[in-house]
């Protein structure tokens, strides 16, 4: 069983996801307090091998790297997170659903290998 759970840091504007499967997950655009992932990662009962990042925060200090700190978590960057602006300008904005839905279902099936291996 998937589960993607939403988590909203109030007055930035910043939403996670960890998301996964019964052993592992991946924390999408980790906040800055990861004490929140990794209870809810605790919660479910699943390690978090890997953090990916969709975008840059140019308005406040990013989570990117915490849990690669706390966890040991690699840390992946999607290609339109060096680049957003001017991809969000060329593709509508379902395309850009679309492909990030298929990305989380990707990083959602590697996580679902590993957990196997």
């Amino acid at each position: 069983m998937f589960f993607v759970d939403t988590m909203e840091t109030a007055g930035l504007g910043n939403r996670s996801c960890p998301a996964g499967g019964q052993q592992a997950a991946v924390v999408v655009d980790p906040p800055r307090d990861i004490d929140r992932v990794i209870t809810a990662a605790a919660r479910r009962g699943v390690r978090i091998p890997l953090a990916a990042k969709t975008h840059l925060h140019n308005d406040h200090v990013t989570g990117g790297l915490e849990p690669s700190r706390v966890t040991g978590a690699r840390l992946a960057a999607v290609p339109g997170a060096w680049d957003g602006q001017r991809l969000a300008a060329r593709v509508s904005t379902a395309a850009l659903q679309r492909v990030f839905g298929a990305a989380l279902l990707a990083v959602a099936v590697f996580m679902l290998v590993d957990a196997a291996m």
